[in-house]
């Protein structure tokens, strides 16, 4: 839910120019045991082939992994944490009376709010994987609504994610097509 990425030094960094104010946010986090890795921030979203090559119980009701996760997902969940969580943070360090360090933060504080967050984008994917009937009803009628089928593949958290025009249904490829496309994108599913 919370992307790696958006955790790096770097991405934060970008945000929260102060090297001080960076080392800092940095101290915090050595002290949680949030796990990025670990429930409930992780969720295994369907890539494209998924939708060609699986039943769509195997996939129903969750954006694709591929379509909008970079840059506009990514892009969003690291602003929200910039708001949520760093700045929050950076205004509720204090100074310790017998060090005069920044210091007296709440860990568990900190893993909240990151809990929260997974909590946030989950909450946002799976709604957005149920918008307009649900991925495996768009899927279904690609053809007869194209001005909305591509919105619950979408993981871009706007109101309106890029419009895309539905792919041909699968059965109509010749065999040709279908051996080249099955060797370029299905090899690893």
């Amino acid at each position: 839910m919370v992307c790696v990425s958006s955790m790096s030094d770097a991405t934060i960094r970008k945000l929260v120019a102060d090297s001080g104010k960076m080392e800092f946010i940095r101290e915090c986090l050595k002290l949680t045991d949030w796990n990025i890795n670990a429930e409930p921030n992780t969720v295994g979203l369907p890539k494209k082939p998924a939708f060609v090559k699986r039943n769509s119980s195997d996939w129903n009701g969750w954006p694709c992994h591929q379509v909008d996760h970079n840059p506009l997902y990514t892009k969003a969940v690291s602003s929200r944490l910039n708001k949520q969580v760093w700045q929050e943070v950076l205004k509720n360090r204090t100074k310790c009376k017998d060090c005069k360090k920044e210091c007296n933060i709440n860990a568990s504080s900190v893993q909240t709010q990151l809990e929260g967050e997974s909590d946030f984008w989950h909450d946002f994917l799976d709604t957005r994987g149920e918008e307009e009937g649900g991925t495996a009803f768009c899927w279904k009628h690609r053809k007869s609504i194209p001005d909305v089928w591509y919105i619950p593949f979408s993981m871009d958290p706007s109101d309106a994610p890029p419009k895309r025009d539905p792919p041909p249904e699968w059965d109509g490829l010749s065999s040709t097509l279908k051996n080249y496309l099955s060797k370029i994108m299905f090899k690893f599913v």
